[in-house]
């Protein structure tokens, strides 16, 4: 923790959305900054790169009219952090996680920071519950398990957001249940939920998901990323997505489900 505040003026280049800052002293990457220009405005950044003395800064706005002398940026010596709270689920956020579907933000019950630690394999529970897709090819040939990862491939001329949407609408967790009837297995619906994350799409499939969601049968919480938005926000929803998932898993003991559309734009940006 630092005992003051570490201000700098010392920009040396801008590209894009990239500022350089020279002279820096005890950042660190992820680590948040605010950006503030001589006529008041303010903007965030985050540290993407460090080597020797300067850093490389993402700014999350527009960067066009920013003077490298009399500008200055803050290091705030703290990470990004989600507000988390039961009352994501329904709604839809953008890649900075700021509601998208017309509703106020809601009261966090905790700020949970995005840049997690990865979990030992090993203490992973062993796969057992089986995730339904609604998909013939893939429940039946390469089975989804809850805490498995399944990548899915397609290519040009595919119909991918099909695939993505069936998956959507049509997924639940089927679990080992002992029934009076002679059944073994029960599918879950009440504490499943789909985390959908979309990166970089057109406004054709931004329609075409969002009617999706409004067919869906379990609970949801949508991240998308529109293709004119800026790429650090591509970044960015999938961790949001990911730390909402944990919260909501370990924290509240539901079953989720995450899905990535499409890992392609992310790898891009």
């Amino acid at each position: 923790m630092r005992l003051s505040e570490h201000r700098y003026r010392t920009i040396s280049s801008i590209a894009g959305p990239l500022l350089f800052v020279q002279g820096i002293f005890s950042a660190r990457i992820g680590e948040v900054v605010k950006i503030l220009t001589p006529d008041k405005r303010r903007m965030d950044g985050e540290v993407l790169q460090i080597s020797g003395d300067t850093a490389l800064i993402e700014v999350f706005a527009e960067t066009r009219g920013l003077d490298l002398e009399t500008t200055s940026v803050v290091f705030t010596d703290t990470v990004r952090r989600a507000a988390l709270s039961p009352e994501i689920i329904g709604r839809v956020f953008n890649g900075s996680f700021v509601p998208l579907d017309g509703l106020p933000m809601f009261i966090p019950e905790k700020r949970a920071p995005i840049t997690g630690l990865p979990m030992n394999p090993s203490a992973r529970a062993r796969p057992e519950e089986f995730i339904e897709t609604g998909l013939s090819v893939i429940d039946g040939l390469n089975t989804l398990v809850k805490g498995q990862k399944l990548p899915v491939f397609s290519c040009s001329g595919l119909p991918a957001k099909e695939v993505v949407a069936a998956i959507l609408r049509n997924s639940r967790v089927i679990k080992e249940a002992s029934l009076p009837h002679g059944s073994e297995m029960a599918a879950t619906g009440g504490d499943f939920i789909v985390i959908f994350t979309a990166l970089g799409l057109t406004f054709r499939e931004y329609s075409y998901y969002m009617k999706t969601l409004e067919e869906m049968r379990s609970g949801f919480v949508a991240f998308v990323n529109m293709a004119d938005e800026p790429a650090m926000e591509r970044l960015l929803a999938p961790r949001f997505a990911l730390t909402a998932a944990e919260y909501l898993a370990f924290d509240k003991g539901m079953d989720v489900l995450v899905i990535i559309t499409d890992i392609t734009n992310y790898c891009d940006a």
